[in-house]
């Protein structure tokens, strides 16, 4: 598949420890306005429930 980005950052519930969502430097050629996730200067807040797989790649469930 494609590349969306590189992992910055992982946004983690303090209160019971779970990955909430990732943080993704979006790669040059993706345009931010058509995903359906919020960006904010370059970086994408993608929901850790969209993630189907952790391999040498995260892999997103679209």
């Amino acid at each position: 598949g494609d590349c969306l980005g590189t992992l910055e950052d992982l946004v983690i519930d303090l209160k019971n420890g779970l990955v909430t969502d990732l943080l993704v430097i979006l790669e040059n050629d993706i345009d931010p306005e058509k995903l359906p996730w919020p960006t904010n200067g370059g970086v994408c807040r993608v929901p850790s429930e969209e993630v189907t797989k952790i391999s040498a790649r995260i892999h997103l469930r679209r």
